[in-house]
């Protein structure tokens, strides 16, 4: 529901996944897609979180689920757990619970902007941004293959689109 995945890479499989909906409101998803990168696999989730904090609150807690869930091998002799992207417009500040939810040790995920950002990131609204609500995190051993990051200009939005550039 409302979102999308443009790749230049193969999808190799995608799904929607229905997020907590506890007020009732609009409804939420995220998309899960696994990328085929050479011969690697990279796990990305697009999503558009609700409104209110209750939503975003149960909404995160299911994504940091869904992060916890790649980064287990299915079984003893699976390889490593692919890297996870996970992006959107979160419509919360970098100080909520809902972020710091999505950046606990359970999810191994990094907010990129912390990791290569000089300004104050802000996205929200265009053209005049004051505040930072659209957030790309990544695995945390992607850290060090950042080579490009950072909100850039697009009339026609509301927002200005993150863009992240990996050398992996």
């Amino acid at each position: 529901y409302g979102n999308l995945l443009l790749s230049r890479f193969p999808i190799v499989s995608a799904r929607t996944v229905p997020l907590p909906n506890p007020l009732g409101r609009e409804p939420r998803a995220a998309l899960v897609a696994e990328l085929a990168v050479g011969k690697r696999r990279l796990v990305v989730i697009g999503t558009h979180l609700g409104l209110r904090k209750t939503e975003r609150l149960a909404q995160t807690a299911t994504l940091g689920d869904m992060v916890e869930a790649y980064a287990r091998p299915a079984s003893p002799l699976a390889c490593a757990a692919p890297p996870v992207v996970v992006l959107g417009d979160f419509n919360a500040q970098p100080q909520s619970a809902e972020i710091q939810l999505l950046t606990t040790a359970r999810t191994g995920l990094v907010d990129v902007h912390l990791l290569a950002a000089a300004d104050d990131g802000d996205t929200y609204p265009y053209p005049e941004p004051l505040a930072r609500i659209d957030y790309i995190f990544i695995s945390r051993h992607l850290a060090d293959d950042v080579v490009s990051y950072g909100p850039v200009a697009a009339p026609g939005s509301d927002h200005l689109p993150v863009t992240l550039e990996l050398r992996w």
